[in-house]
């Protein structure tokens, strides 16, 4: 569904990302890790369009999105949930559920999206009249999510999700998210510093280092790395 060819990207006269090509295949779940800095998150804003490339092509449905507008890509069919939620605090809960369904034009679609949202995360069902920022970490996390699913994405990118949030609540969360896969067949592009999840979750996984993609494999294969085992499982 998603391809990016030898891309390069960055702020300014700064270049994060060099030569990156990964795929996100359809209906599978494709995991990015790496540490701090590795460019992770430049990814997925270039893929998003918020970072510009500066070379190489980003391919989605086999077309050049490169130079499309970030509001563009969402109308194609692609959603992000940031790093770090940004949720708007003076909103009310459904209030930033509906921002998130701006591209829609179908009064009966948004109120299928809206169902679906809260069906997924029943507490924020309880919560839609409330403040925004007067949610947990966890809840909040639930928010961005649903915020991302409003617009009915076909591609659902999500950075850092675990980030911040209460064990007992990532579990919720992933299991939402391999239930989003395997039940309603959502192809998930998904950056993470949980490890150990991610592998868990995706069925295949590339290795972010400095920018460049310095391992790949499916997700058995990646987990028994020396590298990935010695840098990110403490084994």
């Amino acid at each position: 569904m998603l391809r990016t060819e030898d891309l390069h990207s960055g702020y300014g006269e700064v270049t994060i990302l060099r030569g990156v090509s990964i795929e996100a295949r359809e209906g599978k779940i494709t995991a990015i890790i790496g540490s701090n800095g590795a460019g992770k998150t430049t990814l997925m804003n270039t893929i998003t369009g918020v970072v510009p490339t500066k070379k190489g092509k980003i391919l989605f449905k086999g077309e050049d999105i490169s130079r499309i507008p970030a509001h563009e890509r969402v109308r194609l069919g692609i959603s992000l949930v940031p790093e770090g939620r940004k949720i708007f605090g003076r909103l009310t809960v459904e209030r930033n559920l509906i921002m998130g369904a701006y591209t829609l034009t179908s009064e009966e679609k948004f109120r299928e999206n809206l169902e679906f949202v809260y069906s997924l995360f029943p507490r924020l069902r309880e919560r839609r009249k409330q403040l925004a920022r007067s949610l947990s970490g966890g809840e909040m996390q639930m928010l961005a999510i649903g915020r991302a699913l409003m617009s009915g994405p076909d591609l659902l990118l999500l950075d850092e999700p675990s980030l911040g949030i209460a064990p007992v609540i990532v579990k919720q969360i992933f299991r939402v998210l391999r239930e989003l896969n395997e039940r309603e067949g959502k192809t998930i592009l998904l950056v993470e510093q949980n490890v150990k999840e991610a592998l868990s979750l995706a069925s295949y996984v590339y290795v972010l280092k400095n920018g460049a993609i310095v391992l790949e494999g499916p997700s058995e294969e990646v987990s028994a790395s020396d590298e990935v085992k010695k840098s990110y499982l403490g084994m």
